[in-house]
């Protein structure tokens, strides 16, 4: 890559990954202050796993200016993370709609898959969905594992310097961890777990 020429000076690329103007071409999303380009390019770094810093490299070799700083990034990935979420929520509930009017009935046909984080069966994380057995199946519930939580490892660095700060993250998060079993477990369990709330 060293070896390219760059556009805008003629010079070949030393590397550095930097833009100095950003042009505002994109569209603005309807009631927000969010550029179009900037949230597909924030979902695009989430499907490819890249995220934030992936990004930044990414569009640095293009020439391309960064979508957003880091804080902005983090502040807008719990937005898009309450949009997903409730997204989701909207579609399952129409699939299992969808279901039971295909079926003619609550007692549905479903079908179950688990995958893992990592291939194995020493991962800490999986999740699960039911799919409806119709002509176009459709997913109707999803649950994920995690025998650890980001919160809880990155509190024990203050444990013994701080016991106050510590207790009190502790007791104010949300924690991630809801599986204490196997990781080979977690697929059937998540299955149960679904199957019990499909119920009400």
């Amino acid at each position: 890559m060293r070896q390219t020429t760059c556009q805008g000076c003629g010079n070949v690329w030393n590397g550095a990954m930097t833009t100095k103007k950003r042009e505002a071409t994109s569209p603005k999303i309807v009631s927000t202050e969010r550029r179009d380009v900037n949230v597909r390019g924030q979902i695009a770094g989430h499907l490819c796993g890249i995220r934030h810093p992936g990004l930044a490299k990414f569009l640095g070799v293009l020439n391309l200016p960064s979508l957003v700083q880091d804080e902005t990034y983090s502040k807008w990935d719990k937005q898009l993370l309450e949009f997903v979420k409730s997204a989701s929520e909207k579609s399952m509930t129409r699939a299992v709609r969808d279901a039971v009017t295909a079926a003619k009935n609550t007692d549905l046909t479903v079908s179950g898959d688990g995958f893992w984080q990592t291939s194995g069966f020493q991962s800490s994380h999986g999740t699960a969905a039911l799919l409806s057995c119709t002509t176009t199946p459709q997913v109707l519930d999803i649950e994920t594992c995690s025998k650890t939580c980001n919160v809880c490892m990155g509190a024990l660095s203050i444990k013994k310097s701080d016991t106050a700060n510590y207790n009190d993250i502790i007791k104010s998060h949300r924690c991630e961890k809801n599986f204490d079993k196997s990781s080979g477990t977690m697929e059937a369990a998540v299955v149960l777990n679904m199957f019990k709330r499909s119920v009400s």
